[in-house]
């Protein structure tokens, strides 16, 4: 056995990485120029970090407070992480700019800020019935706005608009005057994580973020989103009627967000990842050989997603421990150990292709189990790219993943074949095909 079978526990946790330490991604280089460059640049500053869902935003997020926390200068920066999933999903979701700076104010409070702290804190909680973006809401609000802040008094405007105006920018002020107080000392900047945008209904994010280029641009902050631009644009079609295409959609992002970086998902360190990952739980590979069988068909599939290798991994080890189970029943242990260990990495292999299978190529998977003879999985990898028999197959695959899916499909299908042999023969024999 070449990677032995060791005795973690079952199932990949679905947690994000906390410390360099633990890093096996390659995200600890993107970390550290993340790091450098929010050490030095000029603020206020957003930095968006954009990414599809489990594709590593928020490990890389813990990795830059990690750096600035634990491998920076000791005081320089304070860190604040607010989790909008977490807030969202206690019936917050219509005061979740409210919550946002009420945690902020909570975390920046110190004895000598009491004062002002209490004053955020009251009219955040004045106020947090009211859907809170723009200030729009304040409108019909102005004996709540007086009673906070004392505005509409003798020679003030009676308009409520007006009140809910200068009440956003009392806010404002004060929160500036708490940040400014906070930084008085060895603290240099306020570093904000905002975590899990991307998980709210499209409509709270796009509203998340107005509140934030009202509230929050304040001099010594620098704030870190993790969000997945499509989330946004939907939020923007569905709030304001703006198409993803549209120039308006483009330039709300831009007066917003100043550094977007996109996680470079293509420059993962995959083989890496997955060997970790599959040693974790246990299974049987070998290092020299099936390491890139497994990358190749991640990528010629699902594509590479940290969140979504753990869930067909944690399938895997599922129906191993199935297979496990089986052949104690079937006494197949009498074989040698040699090649009871190559048919377990043969079984762990193609059992993992045929989950990526059925995550990306479902109409491959239905063609192969309704003609389960070798010789036709042979002529599917050979024709499935120009042979007229498979004109149907193509479309339905089309149909579902698109003229670039049809591409990495035919390329799959080559792949998945290769792991389905146990020996150096060309053509396929039935045992190799007994999986399905």
């Amino acid at each position: 056995m070449d990677e032995g079978r060791a005795s973690q526990g079952f199932g990949l946790k679905d947690q994000p990485i906390e410390k360099f330490e633990q890093e096996s991604l390659g995200l600890g280089e993107y970390a550290e120029v993340l790091t450098e460059f929010i050490q030095g640049c000029d603020t206020p500053l957003t930095i968006a970090l954009q990414g599809d869902w489990g594709s590593g935003k928020t490990s890389l997020m813990r990795l830059i407070r990690d750096a600035l926390i634990n491998r920076s200068e000791k005081q320089r920066y304070f860190t604040v992480w607010f989790n909008t999933w977490q807030y969202s999903q206690f019936n917050m979701s219509e005061t979740l700019a409210l919550s946002m700076i009420s945690k902020i104010t909570d975390e920046l409070v110190d004895n000598q800020n009491a004062v002002r702290a209490h004053k955020v804190k009251q009219a955040i909680k004045t106020t947090a019935r009211m859907a809170v973006i723009g200030g729009a809401s304040f409108v019909g609000q102005a004996d709540l706005v007086k009673e906070v802040w004392g505005i509409g008094e003798q020679g003030a405007s009676k308009s409520s608009s007006n009140d809910a105006a200068r009440a956003l920018e009392a806010i404002k002020s004060e929160l500036a005057k708490i940040v400014g107080e906070r930084t008085t000392g060895p603290v240099e900047k306020i570093v904000v994580f905002i975590d899990d945008l991307d998980r709210l209904i499209p409509e709270k994010a796009v509203e998340l973020l107005e509140a934030m280029k009202v509230f929050l641009d304040i001099d010594k902050c620098v704030f870190i989103i993790a969000c997945d631009y499509s989330v946004v644009t939907a939020g923007l079609k569905a709030k304001f009627g703006i198409a993803e295409g549209e120039l308006k959609g483009k330039s709300f992002f831009d007066k917003i967000i100043q550094v977007p970086f996109k996680m470079p998902t293509r420059r993962y360190q995959v083989d890496q990842y997955i060997h970790r990952l599959l040693d974790q739980i246990g299974m049987d590979f070998d290092k020299t050989k099936d390491i890139d069988t497994y990358r190749d068909l991640v990528e010629q599939s699902v594509g590479f997603n940290p969140r979504t290798m753990k869930r067909l991994l944690n399938t895997l080890q599922l129906l191993m421990i199935l297979e496990d189970k089986r052949r104690v029943r079937r006494e197949e242990d009498s074989l040698s150990n040699d090649l009871d260990d190559n048919r377990r990495r043969h079984a762990c292999r193609v059992t993992f292709g045929i989950l990526c299978m059925l995550e990306s190529y479902e109409a491959i998977y239905d063609f192969i189990t309704r003609n389960l003879e070798p010789s036709q999985i042979t002529s599917l990898r050979d024709g499935l790219a120009t042979n007229e028999q498979y004109d149907d197959l193509r479309h339905r695959i089309q149909e579902q993943a698109g003229e670039e899916g049809l591409e990495n499909a035919i390329e799959f299908i080559r792949t998945f074949v290769d792991c389905l042999q146990l020996d150096d023969e060309e053509e396929l024999s039935t045992d190799e095909v007994n999986h399905f």
